[in-house]
């Protein structure tokens, strides 16, 4: 039995499009300028930029999406591949490669299987945790200087004062301290909301699974005002999981409690998004009127609907990241699942006027397929995490097709690609 086999529940959903199906056509295509068009890979103005996995010691198969780097470059994980097959860092410029950080695994006391993309902090250094890894293998956070210098920073054993397999991405705050959620350890072995300064230092400042509280938290953290917001994958009263806040002195709320029918959401594991509405957005992988997940909308008193079900035909299925608020006012996302060929979409949530008016669409559907991931010719295929949005910037890539201008939303895939392993993809 492999390692990943003994994660909780949350870590087999987020792995779950690794074993999809890939295309193992090699890419044809042009390199073009910036300063000149791209070629779209697949139908619906996609581009494959830069595929994983070209040999074993690569990176293959990310979960999470890109980061932001200075020069136009892109940051990622990778769940697999690296020199030790426990995962990588790595940094996309133009169509080069490059693996800043190859994790050694639990018996060298490093990380073991990011799944979670790195945050670039305002050092410059990047700050991220593995799943699991580290003397006690439970886990690591770690930082990565502008230099190359790899440090493991904390290693996490559980126990009341300390959590157990981090999986989501860390956020600073307007403090420099950085805050994130593990999914056990802490006073009930159901997770922990921590604090943790750039040298390692850690303070549990929550811990899940009292009566009546959520536990299992994952996915981001929102910051507003000192106060974090997040979801949970299971617990509460209908143990289908739910949203909270938690001011910086610990203090918790529990929003909302998801599960209490079938077509409700379950499983929250990508943290919320803040619409325009001012309300919160969640997807959810499980859930929903089709049993394929949902998109959960919680007003400002609490209330919750479900306001989007995925599964029907045409449409994409298990969500697999956080929600992009975009500058046009929607939200954007990602499913592993479903679409024209079953190998995942993207999706748009609201008009293009923005989400000012969700609330008061009275149940009518606001979701959009904006575009289905079929691979072919090296294309992607099976979307995890999150979407950027550049400003219709070049994006180098290969592939055929009909001729777009500059790409707008980027992200990763877990699988396609030239070799199988995943590629960062761009498209209009």
């Amino acid at each position: 039995m492999s390692r990943l086999s003994c994660s909780p529940t949350i870590v087999a959903a987020a792995l779950a499009a690794v074993v999809g199906s890939s295309s193992t056509a090699p890419a044809v295509g042009a390199e073009p300028g910036a300063s000149q068009d791209v070629l779209t890979a697949t139908r619906n103005h996609l581009v494959t930029a830069v595929s994983l996995g070209a040999d074993a010691t690569q990176p293959a198969h990310p979960v999470a999406g890109p980061t932001r780097a200075p020069g136009g470059a892109y940051l990622g994980t990778s769940a697999m591949g690296g020199e030790h097959q426990f995962g990588s860092v790595f940094r996309i410029a133009g169509s080069e490669l490059q693996v800043l950080h190859s994790f050694a695994g639990h018996a060298a006391g490093d990380g073991e299987r990011p799944l979670a993309a790195p945050l670039r902090a305002a050092d410059a250094s990047l700050y991220g945790v593995t799943l699991l890894g580290g003397t006690a293998n439970r886990g690591v956070a770690y930082s990565l200087s502008p230099s190359g210098v790899y440090r493991v920073l904390h290693s996490f054993s559980g126990g009341p004062a300390d959590g157990s397999l981090p999986s989501g991405p860390l956020s600073q705050g307007a403090d420099g301290q950085f805050y994130g959620l593990t999914q056990r350890g802490g006073e009930h072995d159901a997770g922990v909301l921590y604090r943790m300064t750039a040298d390692g230092e850690l303070h549990v400042v929550h811990s899940f699974g009292a009566t009546g509280d959520v536990s299992t938290p994952a996915g981001p953290l929102l910051l507003e005002d000192g106060v974090l917001y997040g979801t949970a994958a299971e617990g509460g009263a209908h143990r289908g999981g739910g949203v909270f806040r938690i001011d910086a002195e610990g203090g918790e709320r529990v929003l909302a409690l998801l599960g209490e029918n079938p077509q409700d959401g379950r499983l929250p594991t990508f943290g919320v998004t803040r619409g325009g509405d001012a309300a919160l957005y969640l997807p959810t992988p499980l859930g929903g009127s089709h049993a394929s997940g949902s998109v959960v909308r919680v007003a400002e008193d609490g209330t919750h609907r479900v306001v989007h079900s995925f599964g029907a035909r045409g449409d994409g299925s298990m969500p697999s990241g956080p929600l992009l608020r975009g500058r046009d006012g929607t939200l954007r996302g990602l499913t592993v699942q479903g679409g024209e060929c079953n190998k995942g979409t993207a999706y748009r949530l609201g008009g293009l006027g923005g989400l000012g008016g969700l609330g008061g669409l009275g149940g009518s559907d606001p979701a959009r397929v904006t575009h289905s991931f079929c691979g072919g010719e090296g294309g992607a295929t099976n979307p995890q995490g999150t979407l950027l949005e550049l400003d219709r910037e070049p994006l180098e890539g290969t592939g055929h097709g009909t001729r777009i201008g500059a790409v707008h939303w980027i992200g990763l895939s877990s699988t396609g690609g030239a070799h199988g392993a995943g590629a960062l993809f761009g498209m209009q």
